[in-house]
């Protein structure tokens, strides 16, 4: 038997024991960020684009996704999705743990998220993952496929580790950044990221979509877009 599930915003929030809070909903996520990171968000904006913000994020995003303060703002958004860590059993690890009762059930979850709970809820029940066409995590039973149709705040495109400053196309991507090959695409732990960008500062955003209404993707957008099967296996830890 074979299952599809689907996965948006409202899973993260509701799956239970997370530290250091539940991720936001779409409503509460510009306030959060604002918070989480004034040096940012809490600055780097206008009055009259806080005021969008605050009425509507997508068409916030939408409005400032052009200008020079979003590639920071970008980074610092993948960041602090990337702070969210299970504490403990949670509706993820349950609802693993159920579909792992289910005999022969080829189960594929596809989420809207951009954090890694789901990813970490599949390591600590002792499996790998499959995503962006390769296998990540231990060895042993056969993988949890995972796509991510929005990206991840862990998927990095391998220049973000050497490039700073690196200018949008007028195809509104960042250069240099096209392929449709996954295995560009680096999958690094939550930890390994803010090193990186501790070390490198402002460089490539990770690969995920803007939360506007078109949702561009402006890094790797062929790779998000299509989820093509090809690319290298290899295993590591991920959380």
């Amino acid at each position: 038997m074979k299952l599809a599930v689907l996965m948006g915003a409202g899973a993260s929030f509701g799956c239970g024991n997370v530290d250091p809070e539940a991720p936001p909903l779409g409503n509460q996520l510009f306030e959060k960020l604002k918070r989480a990171l004034p040096d940012s968000w809490g600055s780097l904006l206008t009055s009259d684009e806080n005021d969008v913000f605050r009425c509507d994020f997508e068409q916030g995003m939408a409005q400032i996704r052009r200008k020079p303060a979003a590639q920071r703002l970008l980074i610092d958004m993948a960041l602090y999705f990337s702070t969210f860590r299970a504490t403990g059993p949670n509706c993820y690890s349950r609802l693993l743990e159920l579909l792992d009762r289910t005999p022969d059930l080829q189960c594929v979850f596809c989420t809207l998220n951009y954090d890694l709970l789901l990813e970490q809820a599949i390591t600590s029940n002792g499996r790998s993952l499959w995503t962006l066409g390769r296998t990540v995590g231990v060895v042993g039973p056969p993988p949890v496929a995972v796509l991510k149709p929005h990206g991840s705040c862990n998927y990095i495109h391998p220049l973000t580790r050497n490039v700073r400053d690196m200018a949008m196309s007028e195809s509104e991507h960042y250069l240099y950044t096209e392929s449709s090959d996954p295995s560009q695409l680096e999958i690094v732990c939550a930890d390994e990221l803010s090193r990186i960008y501790t070390e490198v500062g402002l460089s490539l955003p990770p690969a995920i979509s803007l939360y506007e209404p078109k949702k561009h993707h402006p890094v790797a957008s062929k790779v998000i877009e299509g989820f093509a099967p090809a690319g290298r296996t290899s295993r590591r830890r991920l959380m």
